[in-house]
This record gives structure tokens, sequence and C-alpha cells, in this order.
């Protein structure tokens, strides 16, 4: 019966830590594990296009930024904000809509927003 019990409470331990990790998670998680969901560095590449004024390199830099965006929201939502995640999702189509548009102001306060929005997720 000792060891049943003892099983017990480890596997309390472990399933705390496991919640723990993934509330506490953020910095960690929104790291990028691959080149395809790298979401700074792609948006990092939208803004040097979007100064250069090369719209289709822009475009395809945000095609993968937001393909990157959807590969990390999966590992993030449990330890950020709703409303945060939101925002960066609606900041991230106008972006989108300022770079088919060719708005280099716009796209470029948008870039920034962004950029904000990501230093403090996990914050």
């Amino acid at each position: 019966m000792v060891p049943t019990r003892s099983l017990l409470y480890v596997g309390i331990a472990v399933m705390m830590a496991i919640f723990l990790f993934i509330q506490l998670g953020g910095p960690l998680l929104k790291r990028p594990f691959g080149p395809q969901d790298d979401v700074a560095g792609a948006l990092s590449q939208v803004e040097r296009a979007v100064s250069r004024g090369d719209w289709a390199t822009a475009r395809q830099a945000f095609d993968r930024s937001v393909g990157a965006w959807r590969r990390v929201v999966p590992r993030i939502q449990f330890s950020e904000e709703k409303d945060t995640i939101t925002l960066f999702s609606h900041t991230l189509a106008q972006l989108g809509a300022n770079v088919a548009t060719q708005n280099r102001d716009l796209a470029a306060m948008q870039l920034a927003t962004l950029k904000v929005l990501w230093e403090n997720l996990g914050r």
C-alpha cells in the first residue's frame, strides 16, 4: 500500500511542475524551435524590405511571419493573456494590409507595435 501512496504523491508533484512550466514558460516557449517559427526574424525581414521599398520581398517575409505566428500561438496560449495574443494577431493583419497597399509609413508603425508586443510576451 505504501508504494501506491508514494506514487500518488510523485504523480501530483510532477503534474504541478508541468502546470507551473506551462504557466511560466512564455519566454522559453516563444523562442523559435526552428526557422519555420521564427516570428522575430521574419518581422525583421519585413522591416528591412519595407525600408528598402522591396514590396515583393516584404510580402514573402510577411507570409513567413504569419506562418511562424500560427506555430507559436498554441505554445504560448496558456502562458499569455488572450488580449495580448489577439492584439498581436490584429496588428499582424494590419501590417499585411499595409504591405499589400505598399504604405511604408503605416507598415513601419505596425512593425514598431509588433516589435514592442513581441518583446513584452512572456513578461
